[in-house]
């Protein structure tokens, strides 16, 4: 949708900055922010500014055409929407020249509607700010949003000739995994929401590991993103289906874009962008792919990146990393450290095979049973070691600079929680960030984060409601706290 606002300059006379909901640039030019600002936020693309004072002698505002009356008619527009000014007057000189008021509103006296017409936009905006002389000027990028890609994306070219490699690896660290004696530890064992769920969800992939049929587990993970190889991590098939048919696609997409845009630095859509694994399917913008789940991630892995700034090399642990997402956004960041993920061995195989396939150049570990411990001597050798989830044990007290979990521990049975939160707490010499649960769990059992034991030695830096659509105070499912907490200075350490 394109609007041209119209009229920029106060036909009432008025003391300097009075005018409600206008401001005055020099005493010269106004402008409603309530236009640009919604129209950024819904998407609609704001194309010029057009006005009847014949002496105005620039030819451009904020960085956008300011053009005559008369020329209106010569470009091509959806509505004028009418700033602040004398409507009467505004609609008569437009009607004079041949605009009709099916095509004018005025954002003043029909507020409202100019809101429900945005909300039919099927673009998102990129608005930012810049101050140039004295003055702010602001402008929006718009990209369309009224496409989504359903087709099979195949794994692209670069990533096909070490497929079949890649399938064999993640195929022996999940055996492995598997039969170790750890894995049937009490401590460690898979909580009551997560056994069951995977043991409904995932039947071909169990009998396929059964029947070690690596052609069939390869084409299993070439789909992941379509398949249940990610239920419980990106919806399966079933989350497959039910985003391709969505009626509202394009404005539950945009409330997510909206939050990532005002939550990150970098906002480059390449940031966003799925990598051609997995088969992956979500909405084209520009040439990029892009799921909704990679906002959040793109935002976690630019938070935490910036907040180990200061460490040079620094470790992170994560437990429950799914099938890697936060992983890729983490190194597309400056991040030179080492990333660890700690999980479940039927989520730990659709996240080796990704990171693997993504990541041929970096030196990734993946789990064997002659590993006995994640030690200094393994830390300064690989860029990323991806580990089932008993293994946690074996890291070093005050080995990592942060341990990361989001959206899982409250999913899990108590114990596992307790036993989780005790090794974040001994793991992290700085840093433990979270998001878990307020309240909710409609459907599932779950334990608020105000029931989980404390993070000992750790003081809490902040808590905050989740800023994202799925998990925030709006959400009819679940409400879900984002968690940061930092570790208390012992005794001059």
């Amino acid at each position: 949708m394109k609007i041209i606002i119209f009229s920029i300059t106060p036909k009432v006379e008025k003391q300097e900055n009075s005018q409600e909901g206008c401001h005055v640039n020099n005493g010269k030019f106004m402008f409603n922010d309530g236009i640009e600002f919604n129209a950024s936020r819904f998407g609609v693309e704001v194309i010029a500014y057009s006005d009847f004072d014949e002496n105005i002698s620039v030819d451009n505002y904020q960085k956008l055409p300011l053009i005559s009356i008369e020329t209106i008619k010569s470009i091509s527009f959806d509505y004028i929407i009418l700033n602040k000014t004398d409507e009467v007057l505004s609609r008569a000189s437009l009607n004079s020249n041949g605009i009709g008021d099916e095509k004018i509103l005025s954002f003043d006296s029909q507020r409202n509607e100019c809101i429900s017409l945005f909300q039919q936009g099927t673009s998102v905006c990129i608005r930012e700010h810049a101050i140039e002389g004295e003055v702010q000027l602001s402008t929006s990028t718009c990209f369309s949003v009224n496409r989504l890609v359903t087709e099979s994306i195949p794994n692209s070219d670069e990533y096909k000739t070490r497929r079949e490699v890649t399938v064999q690896e993640v195929f022996e660290a999940y055996k492995s995994a598997k039969n170790s004696t750890e894995h049937n530890k009490k401590d460690s064992q898979v909580g009551e929401n997560w056994f069951e769920f995977l043991k409904r969800t995932r039947p071909e992939f169990y009998d396929v590991m059964k029947n070690n049929d690596l052609i069939k587990l390869g084409e299993l993970l070439d789909n992941f993103y379509r398949n249940e190889m990610s239920t419980g991590i990106l919806g399966g098939e079933d989350g497959f289906k039910q985003y391709i048919n969505a009626n509202n696609f394009i404005a539950n997409f945009r409330n997510l874009f909206n939050t990532w845009k005002n939550s990150v630095e970098d906002k480059k859509l390449s940031k966003v962008a799925c990598p051609e694994v997995g088969n992956p399917y979500g909405v084209l913008l520009e040439e990029h792919i892009i799921h909704p789940n990679n906002f959040l991630n793109h935002y976690r892995s630019e938070f935490t990146s910036n907040l180990l700034s200061d460490f040079p090399k620094s470790v992170v642990v994560e437990v429950g990393g799914g099938y890697g997402g936060y992983a890729h956004s983490l190194f597309q960041t400056d991040f030179d450290g080492v990333y660890i993920n700690f999980d479940l061995p039927e989520n730990l195989i659709v996240s080796s095979y990704f990171l693997k396939t993504l990541y041929p150049h970096k030196k990734i570990l993946c789990y064997n049973r002659d590993i006995q411990k994640i030690d200094d001597v393994l830390l300064s050798e690989y860029d990323m070691i991806l580990m089932p989830h008993y293994m946690v044990e074996t890291m070093a007290d005050k080995s990592a600079e942060l341990c990361i979990n989001t959206i899982s521990f409250s999913e899990m049975d108590y114990d596992n929680i307790q036993y989780y939160i005790s090794h974040f707490s001994r793991i992290s010499k700085k840093y433990i960030y979270h998001e878990n649960m307020l309240d909710g769990g409609a459907g599932y059992k779950f334990f608020s984060e105000s029931t989980f034991p404390k993070f000992k030695k750790f003081k809490k830096i902040f808590s905050v409601p989740s800023r994202w659509s799925w998990f925030n105070l709006n959400s009819p499912m679940h409400h879900h706290g984002e968690f940061l907490l930092e570790r208390v200075n012992e005794g001059g350490e």
